[in-house]
């Protein structure tokens, strides 16, 4: 009984070692593909890209659109002499299933000219396929990662402008209103958030970078609207007072 049992362990014990090394081969593989083809995108360079994508692989861009792997590798260009472009992979997460791996990571892409800098993150999604002992790239889908633009001041006679009641009907609207020369906005029925100023008439909230408020004038340059933006599409919602 007890050989029995040692055997079953031992057994248990090779096979939960075989997946594991599997796993962390694969791991390896997958990171070493993806660096390749980051690398690629940073040096025009569409060799990875041919090697790795499957045939049939579609590609969501950050910008939304929908790519075959056709015409993504058509849309990789060498980047001008002035830049200097570099992309690393941070966070890597993977999810395992058979013969399938989901790897969700950030690339930092870093672009530097004539002494300036801009780092942009990208959260990506792969899903890679094993066909004949070999991985390929079946999709990907990629998206930036918000980021909070620079600060500005707000000028008091803008405060002064702005400052009113916006509203759709009785039901759906926006107070505009001011405190300890701050701008706050609470929607009807809401909660008061404070305003921050990325220009002198646009603004987002504190602490969520995806809205946009922008405040239009009329041709007398009075402020006669608010538009709630996202991603340029929005609602309008008429000053009323």
């Amino acid at each position: 009984m007890i050989k029995i049992r040692y055997v079953v362990l031992l057994s248990g014990f090779i096979l939960l070692s075989s997946i594991s090394l599997s796993q962390t081969s694969d791991k390896d593989s997958i990171l070493f593909y993806t660096q390749q083809l980051v690398n690629g995108i940073a040096a025009g360079d569409t060799t990875a890209w041919n090697l790795y994508l499957d045939d049939s692989c579609m590609i969501t861009s950050e910008n939304g659109s929908v790519k075959t792997k056709q015409e993504f590798i058509k849309g990789i260009g060498v980047p001008p002499s002035y830049y200097k472009v570099s992309e690393t992979i941070v966070d890597p997460v993977f999810r395992f299933h058979a013969n399938v791996i989901v790897f969700c990571y950030t690339a930092d892409l870093l672009l530097e000219a004539f002494g300036q800098k801009r780092l942009t993150e990208i959260c990506q999604t792969d899903t890679w396929s094993k066909k004949n002992s070999h991985w390929y790239l079946i999709s990907s889908a990629a998206l930036d990662k918000p980021n909070f633009p620079e600060v500005q001041k707000v000028i008091a006679p803008i405060i002064n402008e702005i400052t009113g009641v916006y509203q759709i009907n009785e039901t759906l609207g926006y107070r505009v209103s001011k405190d300890s020369a701050k701008l706050y906005i609470q929607r009807f029925g809401g909660k008061k958030n404070e305003l921050i100023c990325e220009s002198d008439y646009v603004f987002y909230l504190a602490g969520s970078p995806l809205l946009r408020y922008v405040f239009v004038h009329d041709n007398d340059n009075k402020i006669i609207q608010l538009k709630v933006n996202r991603s340029g599409k929005g609602f309008v919602f008429n000053k009323i007072q």
